[in-house]
C-alpha cells in the first residue's frame, strides 16, 4: 500500500483554480486593520508633541524679534496697538528683525489668530512691555502649550 503525500500548498493545474480564500483575504485585512488603529493611537501623541515643540521655537523666535525691533527701531519701546493687530504685520516687524516667519501661519503650526496688548508701565507714554497670545492649531484646547502667551521676560504655555 503506497501513502500519498499531500503537501502543505495547493498545486496550481490548468483546471483548477488558484488563489486565497475569501476568508484569508478577510483575515489579512481586519489585521492590518488592527495594526494600523493601533498604530495611529500610539502615533498622535508624538505628533501634538512635535507640533509643540516647534511652535515654541517659532515664539522663541519671535519674541527675539519684537525685543530685537523695540532695541533698534524704537529705542526701547514695543509696537503700538494699530502696529500689531494682524499675522501680516507680525510677519512684517518679525523678519526686518531676524526672523523667517511664513505668510501663512498655518505652516509653521499657527492659527491665524492673534492677541496683541502693549502695556505702559510707568505712564510715560513709551510702550515698555507687551503681551502677544499665539494658538497653536494642531493642539487640543485642553493641552497644556495650545496658546503661547508671550512676553519680553518669558513664553507661558496655556490652555485655552
Amino acid at each position: 500500500m503506497k501513502l500519498k503525500h499531500n503537501p502543505p500548498y495547493k498545486q496550481c493545474t490548468q483546471h483548477k483554480q488558484c488563489g486565497f480564500t475569501l476568508i484569508e483575504l478577510m483575515i489579512t485585512v481586519a489585521i492590518i486593520g488592527i495594526l494600523a488603529a493601533v498604530a495611529t493611537a500610539v502615533f498622535m501623541p508624538y505628533r501634538q508633541k512635535t507640533a509643540l515643540a516647534a511652535g515654541l521655537a517659532s515664539a522663541h523666535s519671535i519674541r527675539a524679534s519684537i525685543l530685537t525691533y523695540a532695541a533698534t527701531a524704537r529705542h526701547g519701546a514695543f509696537p503700538d496697538a494699530h502696529e500689531l493687530t494682524t499675522w501680516l504685520q507680525l510677519t512684517q516687524i518679525c523678519n526686518l528683525n531676524g526672523s523667517d516667519l511664513p505668510a501663512d501661519p498655518e505652516k509653521i503650526g499657527f492659527q491665524n489668530w492673534l492677541s496683541y496688548s502693549p502695556i505702559d508701565s510707568y505712564d510715560d507714554g513709551i510702550i515698555n512691555d507687551f503681551s502677544l497670545v499665539l494658538r497653536l492649531s494642531m493642539a487640543s484646547r485642553e493641552t497644556p502649550g495650545a496658546q503661547l502667551h508671550i512676553t519680553p521676560r518669558e513664553i507661558i504655555k496655556e490652555t485655552y
